[in-house]
């Protein structure tokens, strides 16, 4: 389980330390030309460090962490990437000194909703639309039971089991529910 806030992982990459270097360069820019007599250069100055603002928070990193480098003025060479929800790690693709793409996902996070529910996929062979209810029981927890309602029914049923994929949204005010967990459903 992670928290918003809480670091994930700390990368190198030559792009992010590009991106470092072009924001202080477009703020050197933006206070060379706010010393300018003309209004357009102070626009196109602020315009600049907006966009390289832009493109470092496009890399996740948080705006405390753009604070802090427009404050210290020094690129890092690695940079602390932090999770932007609360939730569950469910796959880690990336290792302490491995080489990564842009492309692929570092970490696949599920994560909780704003209201303290944890939404979960599992599958059930019977259901109609409209906000049905459902209960289900798990063998880690005996003798209990969650409740909660289908919010989505995935369009495609796999041929083999002959399932769909509903999502259901349960109370979890305890993350005692995790994504995963092999449902009996009543």
């Amino acid at each position: 389980m992670v928290r918003k806030g809480q670091p994930l992982l700390s990368i190198y990459s030559p792009d992010l330390v590009s991106a470092q270097e072009e924001f202080l360069l477009a703020l050197r820019i933006k206070k060379i030309y706010e010393t300018q007599s003309a209004a357009e250069f102070s626009t196109q100055g602020e315009k600049l460090l907006q966009s390289a603002r832009k493109r470092l928070l496009l890399w996740d990193l948080t705006p405390q962490q753009v604070e802090n480098l427009e404050k210290a003025g020094e690129i890092k060479r690695n940079l602390t990437l932090y999770s932007q929800v609360d939730g569950f790690v469910m796959e880690k693709m990336v290792f302490k000194g491995m080489g990564i793409l842009p492309e692929p996902r570092f970490i696949k996070l599920e994560t909780f909703l704003p209201s303290g529910l944890l939404r979960i996929s599992m599958s059930m062979n019977f259901l109609y639309p409209g906000g049905q209810r459902g209960s289900i029981s798990l063998s880690y927890y005996p003798g209990e039971s969650f409740e909660g309602t289908a919010t989505y029914i995935y369009p495609a049923v796999d041929s083999k089991t002959r399932t769909a994929k509903v999502r259901f949204d349960l109370p979890n005010p305890e993350f005692r529910l995790k994504p995963e967990m092999w449902p009996a459903w009543k």
